[in-house]
């Protein structure tokens, strides 16, 4: 009997990870939103080596406040969702360099997004921003 075929994701530094290992809150917000396996790795340890991610277009209803444990992300791209906050515990992605969050159901951005150091581009186009 041949092995079962078993999906792969790649992360920083070439580090391969079984997609079928752990089970963590991060993992637990990624299949409730339907992220298919192939856009966002299910092992912990390679989600905290993710530079880039890409979830644009995946109808993403929330962003849960363990996103804050992909320490190394530099480029986020949330663009086309329904997302309509982000969590306080957001701005503790300190690499976070380029931020998409356009074309989304946004009320307002977290207060202290702009204390993120490396973030020099943020876009927050086509979102439904309260004015106060």
């Amino acid at each position: 009997m041949a092995e079962p075929k078993m999906n792969k994701y790649r992360a920083k530094k070439r580090v391969e990870v079984n997609l079928h290992e752990e089970n963590t809150p991060l993992l637990d917000w990624a299949r409730e939103m339907k992220i298919p396996e192939e856009r966002f790795p299910s092992n912990l340890i390679a989600a905290s080596n993710l530079e880039q991610l890409d979830l644009s277009d995946l109808e993403i209803k929330y962003i849960p406040s363990t996103f804050s444990q992909l320490v190394n992300l530099k480029e986020l791209n949330l663009r086309k969702n329904y997302i309509t906050h982000l969590p306080n515990s957001f701005c503790a992605l300190k690499n976070l360099q380029k931020l998409d969050i356009s074309w989304n159901r946004l009320h307002h951005l977290p207060e202290n997004l702009g204390r993120i150091e490396n973030l020099s581009h943020i876009d927050a186009s086509y979102s439904r921003f309260n004015s106060k």
